[in-house]
């Protein structure tokens, strides 16, 4: 099963290369030669892999065609619409500005973006509106570094984004009751809220970071602890574990039920409905479906008295999300999400079991540090070299200190412990080299990093490890083109409505002016120029 999981993921990644979507003739031809192949070589075991690839390929062509289809026709952008639909998420607020996702009910729409100054303070996912819009095909900025928000938006199926026109009317309708789940969450986060429960602790419980400042970002970042932000395998694994346990200690005290259904497999379908129930609350992202997918094959086999090896719930839970969703492997989310297990999985394999918990625990950091370092440096330009140590304290201490209390109504004593931890954090983020920037130049330098953890890795018999440092040495050799002595290179960043320029020399480097500022919502310096300056190479 697992090599067929690996080439349909390959044929998904393929379609990424593309710069437009190719014709059906590709893989139709690709198939008819498949099975030609096959009936000529009908025990040539590659062709069945080979099968899965394209299989992995036409499926997300298919789904990236029918989003591509969707986008707004072009006879609507900036024309004056009337709109009726829901708010789908939890609107998000920046002064007197309200942002949200709309679905209308225009079948030519669909679900939009709109922003809203001088919104209503109160409201609600589930609200259903009728407004008067002005829309726009999405597009990001063309700078390198810049957040894709075009792709953003066509991940998550936004046909446009606009805004409402203030001076139009506006009325409110009847509420719909399909965005139940949301209008929950939105109401524990308002009692969150109101209970003076910092933005971290939120987004543990219903996976909405708006709350986290621009510092706790920062200091998460340095730390290498912001996977803690999300609602991940660790904190889904011990939602599953914690009902288990307590199910199956319950069941065990009750000697008629065990007659009907044994405790393990009781306690095995409730862990299943905890975790689906966490996941669901938390908005299920691409490293919540994983963290639920591999629970359930794993509870699945106690239900069943089967033996399910940890491998293969991951790959299932591999293929299952790129089943649901093939687009996600142009998100850095699946990629750190699915690297991170696998990295702990191969690096924790083939090893004499250890019985000191310390041991293991440790190793446990270290693997994911090495491991996660070239996908780290490819989408981000930076890793953090403390994580090792912040993430020994900080992923128990979150995990059976904070969650636990947080998600059983106890919000202040989760609050307490987070505010023991936080200076802890605090202090390793201001380490003078707690971050390491640095730029891969390409693909190439990229694939050999890999190749070097995947050797650094190995089980201890595998001779020669030291080769994997080497693997390494491509990301500071390989460097982007030099500005000769006595030249410059001049470029102007796209920042919209505004100016920024960069005037680099061989040993210098000039940044005039850094765009517009909106308020708090949006600072072209910090999220283009900044951005930008990495990706060159230059630190400070």
């Amino acid at each position: 099963m697992i090599p067929y999981i690996i080439f349909f993921l390959a044929g998904n990644c393929l379609l990424h290369s593309f710069a437009t979507l190719p014709g059906w003739h590709i893989p139709v031809a690709s198939v008819i030669a498949l099975v030609v192949l096959k009936i000529k070589a009908p025990k040539l075991q590659l062709v069945n892999y080979v099968l899965a690839g394209v299989l992995g390929f036409t499926w997300v062509l298919i789904i990236a065609d029918l989003n591509l289809n969707k986008i707004l026709p072009t006879e609507l952008e900036s024309k004056r619409i009337v709109v009726t639909g829901s708010i789908v998420n939890i609107p998000q607020y920046s002064g007197s500005q309200a942002l949200f996702k709309f679905k209308t009910k225009k079948p030519d729409l669909g679900k939009i973006s709109l922003s809203w100054y001088g919104a209503p303070k109160k409201l609600q996912a589930g609200d259903s509106w009728k407004f008067t819009v002005k829309l726009k095909r999405p597009v990001s900025y063309a700078n390198p570094g810049s957040f894709d928000s075009e792709k953003y938006f066509f991940l998550n199926r936004i046909k446009a984004r606009g805004y409402i026109i203030s001076k139009q009317p506006k009325h409110q309708l009847n509420d719909n009751n399909y965005y139940f789940i949301n209008k929950i969450r939105q109401k524990i986060q308002q009692k969150l809220s109101s209970n003076k429960i910092s933005g971290p602790l939120i987004a543990l419980v219903i996976g909405e970071k708006s709350a986290i400042t621009p510092e706790q970002w920062r200091v998460f970042r340095a730390t290498g602890t912001s996977h803690l932000m999300a609602i991940s395998g660790l904190h889904i694994g011990l939602i599953a574990g914690l009902v288990f346990y307590c199910i199956k200690f319950l069941w065990s005290y009750m000697p008629s039920r065990l007659l009907v259904i044994p405790a393990q497999q009781i306690a095995a379908i409730s862990a299943c409905w905890g975790a689906c129930a966490y996941a669901i609350l938390a908005g299920l992202s691409v490293s919540t479906q994983r963290s639920v997918i591999m629970v359930l094959v794993f509870m699945l086999g106690k239900i069943l008295r089967r033996n399910i090896t940890i491998s293969t719930s991951y790959f299932l839970a591999l293929f299952l999300v790129l089943l649901i969703d093939p687009l996600s492997t142009l998100s850095a989310g699946f990629w750190l999400s699915f690297g991170a297990v696998g990295v702990i999985l191969y690096g924790m394999a083939g090893r004499i079991k250890v019985d000191n918990w310390w041991w293991r625990w440790g190793r446990v950091q270290w693997v994911v540090f090495i491991g996660l370092i070239p996908m780290s440096l490819a989408f981000f330009q930076q890793t953090s070299l403390i994580s090792p140590c912040a993430n020994f304290i900080a992923i128990p201490w979150v995990s059976f200190l904070v969650v636990p209390p947080l998600l059983l109504g106890f919000s202040e004593l989760a609050q307490y412990f987070f505010d023991l931890l936080w200076p802890i954090l605090t202090w390793f983020a201001a380490i003078k080299y707690a971050t390491w920037t640095q730029v891969l130049s390409g693909w190439q330098v990229l694939l050999c990093a890999l190749v070097g953890t995947g050797i650094i890795l190995a089980p201890k018999g595998v001779p020669n490890k030291y080769l994997g440092l080497i693997c390494f040495l491509p990301i500071f050799f390989v460097t982007k083109d030099e500005i000769a002595l006595g030249q410059a290179r001049f470029t102007v960043l796209d920042v919209g409505q505004g100016l920024a320029t960069v005037v680099a020399t061989k040993n210098h480097v000039l940044v005039y002016d850094t765009g517009p500022r909106y308020g708090n919502e949006f600072d072209a310096g910090e999220r283009i120029v900044v951005p930008y300056l990495r990706t060159q190479g230059y630190t400070k």
